[in-house]
């Protein structure tokens, strides 16, 4: 045969040939779950990888076991001789599709941003489900009512039938219902969020039309092989549609993540509220003040300065004061008491959340704390005040004996003559000049005054016990106390800095002595919640009795008017109230608000100034 002939033989050979291989059942099964199950795990692979929005990583997760419940059907089609295996597989199933829909619900609640279905509770309850479904499984075999019969069947190839009893059909019943609301969150979240679409939710509705069809296609009617499970199909084009929906709305947008850490490294407190006013979110530093508040209606209505009108307009703004120790924020008492501090204030801001469309869906409810800048602008206007009361002091109270001394030393040194010593009369300059010692003394005074009201304007932090008895005598010892008489009639410690206690004692001694006189007596005492400086003079006249702490106020010649203020701003400096009891005999001031300890006196020079005293208190 002619190399001709041979080719036009092969020829016509090849042209008759047909390739006539079909691929049995069995392996057309094989290759549909096979090519699922590595799509599946595939797409968890490439949104674990690709995708840092909110819940990819859950999503993942949920292909992945969607994709063992896939593979369990491969494995299911492989080893149909070996029975004991496929009762496992079949047991697994219902489980591994309960387990899908669970972590489904979980991601689908955290992308909505419904943080209800991640709280503890609901975490505790899916996976209370789970448990009670692996129990029942478990001990089908004893009451069946989750399998009622599990037989293998061989054609058109060997695999198990199973027949579902009342349980199988709640569990399939509960996996509907998980499916349906995980959908309906994904829903709500693609049209009413920050970025509103109606596309993801029409391939959304496909999905779940997808899932129901084939699961109730599976109850009625079968599949291609009879009482086989085809469920798993249902749930797998459920979830692929699902992942075009997401990666169309919002799995691709990083800006989400951005949103969630910029809000909770605010140090303000935000609230995110629905039209409601019931509450959705709050970031760590509402959590922080306010505690958890996920799902708490009324939030407004529950401060004093704000209510539910708050939300009518955008914008708004209110000034609010939180007093710890009668707010009902139990975390936020706590906090505030164990800093030792007292009431906090904030400006509370509250803004609409709208769609693209301008329609309200929520409201931001931002807690702006001033504690600190109204502590900063109460102490600046205090010290604008003493800066006044300074100026003052400078201009007038130090400028008159300023003057008077000029005037005696100009005329002390008019009748020196160079030329004529005796012509000098120096009994006239002496006393000119020890009237101008005198004037320079005050001057001396009304520095020493100011300069204790510079000093004492910082609180006290740090006190301790002192004795009161030891410090009221070291105070009566730095005083010019001519003939007075002081009188002690109580005794114990008082939590106080000894310093500026020592000086606040001082000024009220020198106060009843430059007042009274140099023979008035001088009464002090400890109480239950203080102590008290009283004298034996003729008190202070009731109409002048509110002006006593005030800054220059005084009833005497040589006072500067500083000392009962220098009093008031010690007493303050250490948490105390200073004032004068208006039922004594004489001037009795007393000082309140500090710890104390009282020991029974030991001596006194006096019962009557302790009878009237006593008297005093009792009334």
């Amino acid at each position: 045969m002619t190399d001709g002939g041979l080719s036009r033989a092969v020829a016509t050979a090849l042209s008759e040939l047909r390739f006539d291989y079909a691929p049995s059942l069995q392996t057309q099964h094989l290759l549909l779950f096979a090519t699922m199950a590595l799509v599946t795990v595939g797409l968890a692979y490439w949104i674990t990888r690709t995708r840092q929005t909110r819940g990819a990583k859950l999503f993942g997760l949920t292909l992945v076991v969607l994709g063992a419940r896939l593979a369990s059907d491969v494995v299911h089609g492989l080893v149909g001789e070996l029975w004991p295996l496929l009762e496992v597989l079949v047991a697994l199933n219902p489980l591994l599709e309960l387990g899908v829909l669970v972590l489904f619900v979980r991601f689908a609640g955290r992308y909505a941003g419904v943080e209800r279905v991640g709280s503890d509770r609901a975490r505790r309850a899916m996976g209370g489900l789970v448990v009670v479904a692996a129990i029942a499984i478990a001990t089908n075999p004893v009451h069946g009512l989750v399998f009622d019969a599990v037989r293998r069947v061989s054609i058109p190839f060997t695999h198990v039938v199973v027949e579902r009893g009342v349980l199988g059909f709640g569990l399939l019943g509960v996996n509907v219902v998980l499916l349906l609301a995980a959908a309906g969150l994904l829903a709500h979240a693609v049209t009413t969020g920050f970025r509103p679409a109606w596309w993801p939710a029409i391939v959304l509705s496909i999905a779940v039309s997808v899932a129901l069809v084939v699961i109730a296609l599976q109850l009625r009617v079968g599949g291609v092989v009879p009482q086989y499970d085809y469920t798993a199909i249902g749930y797998a084009g459920f979830f692929f549609l699902t992942t075009l929906a997401l990666v169309e709305h919002g799995l691709r947008r990083i800006e989400v993540v951005a949103r969630e850490e910029i809000l909770d490294d605010i140090d303000d407190a935000v609230v995110l509220l629905d039209t409601d006013g019931t509450v959705v979110t709050t970031n760590a530093a509402a959590e922080g003040l306010f505690g958890t508040l996920d799902g708490a209606e009324g939030f407004l209505d529950r401060f004093d300065e704000l209510g539910s009108e708050q939300l009518d307009g955008d914008r708004e703004r209110t000034a609010i004061t939180i007093d710890p120790q009668t707010t009902e924020w139990d975390t936020l008492r706590n906090t505030t008491e164990t800093a030792q501090r007292g009431p906090r204030h904030f400006l509370v801001y509250t803004e609409y959340v709208t769609t693209r469309t301008t329609r309200v869906i929520g409201h931001v409810v931002r807690f702006v704390e001033t504690t600190e800048l109204e502590r900063r602008s109460r102490e600046l206007e205090r010290k604008n005040d003493q800066l006044d009361q300074f100026a003052s002091t400078v201009s007038h109270d130090l400028r008159n004996p300023l003057n008077v001394a000029t005037g005696y030393l100009q005329m002390a040194t008019e009748g020196v003559d160079p030329d004529d010593d005796a012509a000098f009369d120096v009994a006239a300059a002496l006393t000119y000049l020890d009237k101008v010692e005198v004037s320079l003394d005050r001057m001396a005074t009304i520095i020493d005054d100011i300069l204790a009201l510079i000093d004492n304007t910082d609180p006290v932090t740090d006190t301790e016990a002192v004795d009161f008895e030891s410090v009221v005598s070291a105070a009566w010892s730095t005083v010019d106390t001519r003939s007075a008489t002081l009188e002690l009639t109580g005794e114990g410690t008082v939590d106080a800095d000894e310093t500026r206690l020592q000086r606040l004692l001082e000024n009220l001694f020198r106060n009843a002595i430059d007042h009274v006189g140099d023979n008035v007596t001088i009464e002090v005492g400890l109480t239950g919640e203080g102590f008290y400086v009283a004298d034996d003079g003729p008190g202070i006249p009731e109409d002048e009795r509110e002006r006593i702490f005030e800054h220059g106020y005084t009833t005497g010649d040589g006072g500067t008017g500083l000392g009962l203020s220098i009093v008031q701003q010690l007493a303050e400096a250490h948490g105390w109230t200073v004032s004068l009891d208006p039922d004594a005999d004489g001037a009795a001031f007393v000082v309140e608000g500090c710890a104390t300890t009282r020991r029974p006196a030991q001596t006194t020079e006096s019962t009557e100034p302790e009878r009237r005293h006593r008297s005093r208190r009792e009334r």
